[in-house]
């Protein structure tokens, strides 16, 4: 992430027009990456329709938000879209290069990263009509398998050269769940604020649900 962020920062030092017009670069080509992912490989949509739900995508109030602001969680949808556009294309150096990128951002990306492979895993298993273990022969002979763990035993061993798996900025499993040091991070309690829950429930339903409105739109184009 910082990678890509601090081209723009070159550009323009100490102004957000660089940082905000590689967002923008990143944003178009991962736009394109999902139109083209929607015509053969999620789905065979054709270009119209595949135009058509690019643009429900990316017209969602809360992506338009998240656009304009510096955030980490925003480009690892992006990256994550690069990553699976190289996976299509069988680029695998560059599915690779992805997927360390991913890694690198934030750890919420391996979480993501880990569940899809081990949807594809289930998929690749469960397509065949193959014997148990002809399915299992499968799965591991499937390249993308290869460079997703190849990708987790260099994360791992990053983590492990940092001082521990668990050694996240120097927090071990005693200290995230202990009562010491960091106050046990994990030792949370029950608690219930009508005021934070009825915001909760406000921007579930005017934002993420905006998308409803621009679906019965299209589907009326």
């Amino acid at each position: 992430y910082a990678f890509f962020m601090s081209m723009g920062e070159f550009l323009t030092p100490g102004c957000l027009v660089g940082v905000l017009t590689v967002n923008l670069i990143l944003t178009i080509t991962a736009m394109y990456n999902l139109y083209q992912l929607l015509q053969g490989y999620w789905m065979q949509a054709s270009k119209c329709r595949a135009a058509i739900y690019t643009m429900i995508v990316f017209s969602v109030p809360l992506f338009w938000g998240t656009f304009s602001y510096i955030n980490p969680d925003y480009n690892i949808v992006i990256f994550f879209l690069f990553m699976v556009y190289a996976e299509s294309r069988k680029r695998y150096v560059s599915m690779l290069f992805w997927l360390i990128i991913l890694c690198m951002t934030k750890e919420t990306a391996m979480l993501v990263i880990a569940g899809y492979f081990i949807f594809k895993c289930f998929y690749l298993f469960c397509q065949n009509e193959a014997s148990f273990i002809g399915r299992i022969k499968i799965v591991l002979m499937d390249r993308c398998i290869w460079v997703a763990v190849l990708v987790c035993v260099c994360a791992v061993a990053y983590f492990v050269r940092q001082g521990s798996l668990f050694g996240w900025n120097s927090m071990t499993l005693s200290s995230l769940f202990g009562r010491e040091d960091y106050n046990g991070l994990f030792d949370n309690k029950l608690d219930f604020r009508s005021d934070y829950a009825g915001n909760q429930i406000l921007l579930v339903v005017l934002l993420n649900f905006a998308w409803i409105p621009s679906v019965v739109i299209a589907a009326f184009l």
